[in-house]
């Protein structure tokens, strides 16, 4: 269910910095993955241990954001 969240476009900003901090690197990528996840999120995800997550965050990072 908090993959669902992560990877929803209307997920408040809030919200998705909580789940960019989650247990679960599903949930954590799924952030990173969000086209309107905030660049200074999506900064701080291109520095997470695991490899799956800062890969997913890297490519966001190169992709037009709905959200600053």
């Amino acid at each position: 269910m908090r993959s669902g969240v992560a990877g929803n476009a209307v997920t408040p900003t809030a919200l998705l910095a909580r789940l960019a901090r989650d247990s679960d690197s599903a949930v954590r990528r799924e952030v990173a993955r969000n086209k309107s996840v905030p660049a200074a999120i999506l900064r701080a995800l291109q520095d997470d241990a695991d490899p799956a997550v800062k890969s997913s965050a890297m490519m966001a990072a190169q992709a037009p954001r709905t959200r600053p």
